[in-house]
């Protein structure tokens, strides 16, 4: 068996939870502003110990019978071209002796912004529960893991909501989520006034880029339908790519000059090459490691990259399966394919790294597994082994 130096690292739902996390993004966003853009803030409560501050959140409400009987009473800020945008509020100066937080609540406040004296925070005679006195400590000399950076993710679902919009809010969200501070103040908009107060972005580095059809899209597709194409002669790129993934990464990758770091992954190799015979339901790729069927999804892979490559979408790492625990349920509503640790490594150091070296698109790729619960951590690491880890 060759050896290849390749980094597989074990996530441990830090980038999984981040991403996770973002559904329909560009239907209700938010921003920032500055505090001289907002004088007098919707909500300011001047007391003489503290200040609660908003930057101006236009709500719509909704109820668990408008959307299932499982939703709370709640509700979004909405963001529009007439409207303007909810913009919490930064920090600013803290004098001595402030303590300066935020707060959202199924009440309705969203990020508001809390200014109070830190020495009677947790004063139980103010009417909280806590102690007079609270002593933090900052050790700056002991640090822990590096965060890598915050993003989400460019699915089907999102670039179908964001192409809805116009495009002055297209460019809008694009500039909420990618720009830097400042970046909103040049924008593509007839009349720029419009969007005065909208001053900063919340400069998302870091995101995922589904391969092929998740559950976040609107029919299920792969990129070679064609039965035992095992030299991918049949691979082209979906219309969901080109349509709705690749413009909004260019974007971004403008907006971010060139620090966006995209890592792919996919929801099921195509259905012929899985036992199943389908990509919806749980099911591992027909036969042996180095058999027909994973060298064949290793050229998948490859040729996924390859074809953004040519559209100027380069790819920080591959995380080679989304929740692969998931694919152990032949009854899963959803796209699916099934690993282990074993299965995962051999994969990598029989057909997949080789394939990744061998390609000017991916030679830099560094990948990722166990894209999944934290509980399978130790048990996929064990079956990995610690020469091919870095945790």
């Amino acid at each position: 068996m060759a050896t290849h130096h390749i980094l597989l690292a074990v996530i441990t739902g830090l980038i999984v939870v981040i991403v996770a996390a973002v559904v329909g993004v560009g239907l209700y966003f938010s921003s920032r502003c500055t505090l001289s853009d907002f004088p007098s803030c919707p909500g300011t409560d001047n007391t003489s110990s503290s200040t609660a501050s908003s930057g101006g959140c236009t709500q719509r409400r909704y109820t668990p019978s408008q959307l299932d009987h499982r939703a709370i009473d709640s509700c979004v800020c909405v963001c529009s071209e007439q409207l303007g945008c909810d913009q919490p509020l930064p920090t600013g100066d803290i004098s001595n002796g402030r303590l300066v937080y935020y707060l959202s609540s199924r009440d309705g406040d969203r990020l508001r912004r809390y200014d109070t004296d830190f020495s009677t925070a947790g004063d139980s005679s103010s009417g909280s529960s806590g102690y007079t006195q609270l002593t933090v400590t900052v050790n700056g000399n002991r640090r822990y893991q590096e965060i890598l950076g915050f993003g989400g993710a460019f699915t089907d679902a999102a670039g179908v909501n964001i192409n809805a919009m116009s495009e002055a809010n297209i460019d809008m969200i694009m500039r909420a989520y990618f720009g830097e501070d400042g970046s909103f103040k040049i924008l593509f908009s007839k009349n720029p006034n419009t969007f005065k107060n909208v001053a900063l972005g919340a400069n998302y580095t870091l995101c995922r880029v589904p391969i092929a059809s998740t559950d976040f899209s609107t029919r299920v597709y792969s990129y070679d339908n064609s039965t035992d194409d095992f030299y991918m002669m049949n691979f082209s790129l979906a219309d969901e790519d080109l349509q709705l993934k690749i413009p909004l990464i260019q974007r971004a990758n403008l907006l971010t000059q060139g620090r966006l770091q995209l890592f792919a992954a996919p929801w099921s190799a195509p259905g012929w090459m899985k036992t199943n015979g389908n990509m919806v339901g749980g099911a591992p790729v027909q036969g042996a490691i180095d058999g027909p069927y994973f060298q064949a999804y290793g050229q998948y892979y490859i040729r996924f990259f390859e074809e953004y490559w040519k559209r100027g979408v380069m790819f920080w790492a591959l995380s080679l399966q989304n929740e692969p625990s998931n694919g152990r349920n032949p009854y899963m509503r959803y796209q699916s394919t099934f690993w282990n640790g074993t299965m995962m490594r051999d994969f990598v150091a029989q057909v997949l790294g080789p394939a990744i070296q061998g390609s000017t698109a991916t030679e830099k790729l560094k990948l990722m597994g166990n894209d999944d619960n934290r509980n399978w951590l130790w048990s996929f690491a064990t079956d990995v082994g610690g020469s091919l880890i870095e945790l």
